[in-house]
């Protein structure tokens, strides 16, 4: 009497490794698309927070100087600069004759320290630069943008002396933070340039 056999059906070494191999592409088309799509999440999230701190920025200069006189732009090199001989041209902070003052430093800890150079603002490996406010002589300065929002460079410039006008250059990008990818640093550099009057704010 033949005993027949029943073969279990199986699939083949062959058969096995290209179902793993289509299985690798798939998952590296998913897992790319999937990290495209959260690199452009974090980018615009990015952008839109530096848009409103720059917003931020721009409107309590202007406020202050609806306010105020625009007194004069000088270089930040002294701790009473904005007393010192009035300086014509681009320079790093601006002074209302209310005492108020607007220029740029950067962060160490907990402490805020002048710009020697820019280079110390355009260095992704350096602490965080801030627009820093004071409100009188005798005030503290404090930051008016995030620690999101790094600004490489500011710069004010008088360009109308009859009616207070002052034009600010702004450089500004995302800050670096351990969980941002350096591509979106780099490639998150934006250009702002802006004009405010007692009565006008246009930005380019």
């Amino acid at each position: 009497m033949k005993t027949i056999q029943k073969h279990t059906p199986a699939f083949t070494l062959i058969e096995i490794i290209i179902a793993m191999t289509i299985f690798g592409i798939i998952m590296v088309s998913v897992l790319s698309i999937f990290l495209f799509s959260s690199q452009m999440s974090t980018r615009v999230e990015m952008n839109r927070i530096m848009q409103e701190n720059i917003k931020n920025v721009t409107e309590d200069i202007s406020e202050n100087l609806r306010l105020s006189s625009l007194s004069d732009v000088v270089a930040d090199n002294s701790a009473n600069s904005c007393e010192s001989t009035p300086s014509s041209g681009t320079w790093t902070k601006l002074c209302l004759e209310s005492w108020v003052e607007y220029t740029i430093w950067y962060q160490s800890g907990n402490d805020w320290n002048k710009r020697n150079s820019i280079s110390e603002c355009r260095d992704i490996a350096n602490p965080n630069c801030h627009i820093i406010k004071r409100d009188g002589p005798s005030d503290d300065y404090y930051p008016l943008s995030n620690s999101f929002t790094h600004f490489e460079n500011i710069s004010f410039e008088i360009t109308n002396q009859e009616i207070p006008k002052v034009t600010i250059h702004m450089t500004v990008r995302p800050s670096a933070k351990k969980w941002l990818a350096v591509e979106i640093i780099e490639n998150g550099i934006t250009h702002i340039q802006t004009t405010l009057s007692e009565r006008l704010i246009t930005t380019k």
